[in-house]
């Protein structure tokens, strides 16, 4: 199992030897040996997610939290599971204060931790390394999205009930106004193709030209059958 190395760290995170500490390198390589599977990826991360700490005063060890998080996430655990992976002792304490010494039922018990997990799970740091991570799915599913802002829209202006109208009108509010958009940097290691940066691009114009057009009154139905149009890349 390849373990990190002080230097290696420093070198992948920009960081001097005051912030790599040996107890920091000593808690990544224990993840390592623990558990060899997810170890791996947590390294890979580790040092894949480095532009996360440029974005904001991060902690070396929140950084290693949220990067634990996340990639037990991507092994398909739920947000419980990776909380208690993540965070064991905190996990044992919990337990300890509201099974052994409450009495609560599991049940209890997971709704009890939920406000913790919760706040884990939509900290800054672990939606934005989840959210590079949608990213290629996203536009992979472009069509299915513009059709659900299609009936969206629809519902909008035709349908009789106001409550019916006002919740889709907040849907498209919701995500058509969202002015934050996950970018992959290049220091991750990963560049999108140019064709599917035309793509979103083509995307994006289509969908701010159809709500433009929704709110002059044009038919849905019509605007529901546009097509994106291709464009040539240029080497």
């Amino acid at each position: 199992m390849v373990q990190v190395t002080k230097e290696e760290l420093m070198e992948a995170l920009d960081r001097d030897s005051t912030t790599i500490t040996d107890e920091l390198v000593t808690s990544i390589n224990m993840i390592i040996l623990d558990e060899p599977e997810a170890g791996s990826l947590i390294r890979e991360n580790f040092l894949g997610y480095s532009h996360v700490l440029q974005s904001g005063k991060y902690s070396m060890s929140a950084y290693l939290s949220a990067v634990s998080f996340v990639s037990y996430k991507l092994m398909n655990m739920t947000n419980f599971d990776a909380y208690c992976k993540t965070f064991p002792k905190r996990y044992e304490k919990l337990r300890f204060r509201y099974v052994d010494t409450e009495g609560l039922s599991e049940e209890d018990f997971e709704k009890k931790v939920s406000s913790y997990v919760y706040a884990v799970a939509k900290s800054k740091m672990v939606t934005t390394m989840l959210g590079q991570v949608q990213i290629p799915t996203k536009l992979l599913n472009m069509g299915l999205l513009q059709e659900a802002i299609n009936v969206e829209a629809g519902l909008m202006r035709g349908a009789k009930s106001e409550i019916v109208r006002e919740k889709a009108a907040n849907t498209l509010i919701q995500y058509l106004g969202q002015e934050e958009e996950y970018k992959i940097q290049a220091d991750v290691g990963y560049r999108k193709d140019e064709i599917i940066d035309q793509y979103e691009f083509a995307m994006k114009k289509m969908v701010e030209a159809q709500m433009e057009e929704i709110g002059k009154g044009a038919d849905v139905k019509t605007i529901a059958n546009a097509k994106i149009i291709e464009v040539e890349v240029v080497e």
